[in-house]
C-alpha cells in the first residue's frame, strides 16, 4: 500500500528500468501483468486446495469495497 499508493500516472507511464524477455514496457503494465500472473496462480492454488479438502468455502479474497478507490455511488 505504502509503495504503490506513492506512484504516480508519470511513473506508471515511465518505462521499467531493466528488459524483461528482450523487451522493455511501461511499469504500469508490467505491474499490471504481474497482478494478472499472480491472480492465476492464485485461482489454481485454491482449486487445488478445494480438490484436496473438498472444502468449497471461498477464501476471502479482496472485495471490491476494499479497494483504496473505492467511494459510494451517490457521491
Amino acid at each position: 500500500r505504502h509503495t504503490l499508493g506513492r506512484l504516480t500516472t508519470a511513473d506508471l507511464q515511465r518505462g521499467y528500468p531493466l528488459p524483461l524477455a528482450g523487451h522493455r514496457y511501461a511499469t504500469g503494465d508490467l505491474l499490471l501483468h504481474l497482478v494478472a500472473h499472480l491472480s492465476y496462480h492464485l485461482g489454481q492454488a485454491d482449486y487445488h486446495r478445494r480438490v484436496v479438502t473438498g472444502d468449497v468455502t471461498p477464501i476471502g479474497a479482496m472485495a471490491l469495497p476494499a479497494l483504496a478507490s473505492a467511494r459510494p455511488a451517490d457521491e
